[in-house]
């Protein structure tokens, strides 16, 4: 048998070598059409300016030239949601805190008294709004009022419009105040009408006037305190033995 030739195959060493299957440069084609890509500046475009431009301050805004501008629809808009916030009050920024009273700070509710008062003192609503009674002011009040508060929801908007520099965050604040107002508005402990307190008045009244209440009342206050009666479990054991 010939060994010879399988000596020979073993003396051949093992080499591993590593081959670029994308050599530099790569040209990319597409269907043998190949693709390049424009011609570029780049580095140049780098290159700092021969020369050197001052920064440009924007002045602050002036306040009066805010103010007094010519209205738009934005600031009509505007004006009505800050308006009526201010109208509701800020008591929705309180009740977090527990800052909230029973009467609260409702200023369109308060100035609702202060005009009833020039235009019809003698008013039923009014009376019933001084005893703390639940009633609703007429609507020619509610107008007056509505259109102060819309006044000055203008000025107060056109202030606002100096910090924020964008009329649709002063509208998106005057429907976020709308919002917490009156829901504040719809959760607040009703008052009780004239119907209702004179109901009350008249249950309690006969109440305390009738003999039977009179004379247990009587009964109570004469009686020693060694005559109380007793409790109901020593009451059942008595009776027991």
């Amino acid at each position: 048998m010939n060994r010879q030739p399988l000596l020979e195959r073993r003396a051949v060493a093992l080499r591993m070598e590593f081959v670029d299957l994308f050599p530099d440069p790569i040209v990319p084609s597409v269907g043998g059409n190949i693709v390049l890509a424009p011609a570029t500046k780049f580095p140049e475009l780098l290159d700092s300016p021969a020369k050197s431009v001052p920064a440009t301050i924007t002045p602050f805004p002036d306040l009066f030239d805010i103010i007094f501008a010519p209205t738009e629809i934005s600031d009509a808009f505007g004006a009505l949601f800050v308006g009526v916030a201010l109208l509701l009050g800020p008591d929705f920024l309180l009740a977090p805190a527990g800052l909230v009273s029973d009467e609260g700070i409702r200023p369109g509710y308060a100035l609702e008294a202060v005009i009833g008062d020039l235009i019809e003192p003698d008013a039923q609503w009014l009376k019933d709004r001084k005893e703390k009674l639940a009633t609703s002011a007429p609507i020619a009040v509610k107008a007056i009022i509505l259109t102060l508060f819309i006044a000055a929801g203008l000025l107060v908007e056109r202030i606002l419009l100096v910090a924020l520099e964008d009329s649709s965050f002063v509208i998106s604040l005057g429907i976020c105040s709308c919002i917490g107002g009156g829901l504040l508005d719809v959760i607040r402990e009703p008052l009780p009408t004239r119907e209702e307190r004179d109901t009350l008045r008249g249950s309690q009244t006969s109440f305390s006037s009738s003999p039977t209440s009179a004379s247990s009342r009587a009964a109570a206050a004469t009686r020693p305190r060694s005559c109380a009666p007793s409790a109901p479990s020593t009451r059942a054991i008595g009776s027991a033995t």
